[in-house]
């Protein structure tokens, strides 16, 4: 897999119900500790003696060990109302690109509600998107968090060895080259004048999910990238054409849709070997009276829904000849006030990315 500028980045806080997760820093630490004992406590009582349990507590040399943790491995938090939730510490391995969850913890008081299922979610989505291969943790054989992994996707392995007080754990390896979702498009997709916030955000995000959208992207960008991609995807979201659409002629008719559908026969042809099932979405309308005066653009370019009807009319019969699923959101689009969903002649504001989401919630 290629690493491109379209890709979400998320080492930036990401925030989903209400959580958020950011990487830890140093005056985390009492806070960490305190409760990464807590789950201990809690949640190897009757795996590890209650003696050693009990005796657990925030000394000078745990704070300085955790110190060195916190510098040496990359660690992050998940902070509900401003209180440290749940904490995971991560190793990796650039050259093999694989990495290893050294730790995951939550509170007792938090545990059951998915904040560790969306720590594990972050982790992984953030290291495929750094072209990690794998993940690989460490946890007892039979104790009380291998179901969890198990549901996660992690196998366990052969591999075995002794933790304290002998107590076996077992090797287990998640292969991050499969993702539920991934999307390929244009500045719509991508949320473009929105914060980077676009519809698949909104129904995908944290979910095993991998955007791929770039603004500018035309067909044949998506062509060459789709071609570089390694990995797999259950559902592939194709949503690019309208930067093939613009004309540097202030009418309609002057755009080959011929060759652009040819290209984009290309792209599914492609799209089929990376993805088990791949919905293809239509170019939105565009608020003609607006051209040319757009931020957005270099120079004087123009857009015509006529020229987007056709170029839709086309792709569908496309995907009907390929059997994928065409998502014809242009005619529900064409109902709405665009100047209330629209930031400008093109591009969707959070009401217009919030109505898109709810066509793809089909």
């Amino acid at each position: 897999m290629v690493l491109y500028d379209c890709i979400q980045i998320y080492f930036r806080n990401y925030m989903v119900h209400n959580m958020q997760i950011r990487k830890a820093i140093t005056t985390d630490i009492k806070h960490i500790i305190e409760t990464v004992q807590a789950s201990y406590k809690f949640s190897y009582r009757g795996y590890l003696p209650d003696e050693y349990l009990d005796d657990l507590s925030v000394t000078e040399d745990i704070l300085e060990k955790w110190h060195n943790y916190i510098q040496k491995y990359e660690c992050y938090v998940a902070e509900k109302q401003n209180q440290i939730v749940a904490f995971t510490m991560l190793d990796s391995n650039e050259e093999a690109k694989i990495f290893e969850i050294c730790i995951l913890y939550v509170r007792p008081e938090y545990q059951k509600q998915g904040i560790g299922s969306l720590l594990v979610n972050f982790v992984c989505n953030m290291k495929k998107q750094q072209t990690y291969k794998k993940s690989k943790l460490w946890t007892m054989k039979n104790g009380p968090s291998i179901k969890f992994y198990e549901k996660k996707g992690f196998i366990a392995t052969s591999e075995e060895k002794p933790w304290k007080f002998d107590i076996p754990i077992v090797k287990m390896i998640k292969n991050l080259m499969n993702f539920k979702f991934g999307v390929y498009g244009d500045s719509i997709a991508f949320g473009y004048g929105n914060n980077n916030q676009s519809w698949f955000d909104e129904l995908y995000l944290g979910n095993e999910a991998l955007k791929l959208a770039q603004n500018g992207e035309q067909i044949e960008d998506v062509l060459n990238k789709i071609k570089q991609d390694d990995n797999h995807y259950d559902i592939l979201f194709l949503a690019v054409g309208i930067n093939n659409l613009l004309s540097g002629t202030p009418k309609p008719n002057q755009i080959d849709i011929s060759s652009l559908i040819n290209q984009y026969e290309e792209v599914l042809k492609v799209a089929q070997t990376k993805a088990s099932r791949i919905i293809v979405q239509s170019v939105l309308p565009v608020r003609e009276e607006l051209f040319p005066n757009q931020d957005w653009l270099d120079e004087n370019k123009w857009a015509f829904n006529s020229d987007i009807e056709l170029f839709n009319q086309k792709l569908a019969e496309l995907c009907e000849k390929h059997q994928i699923k065409y998502l014809d959101a242009y005619t529900g689009f064409c109902s709405l006030d665009l100047s209330k969903i629209y930031m400008d002649a093109v591009h969707l504001n959070k009401e217009g990315q919030q109505e898109l989401a709810r066509v793809y919630s089909f």
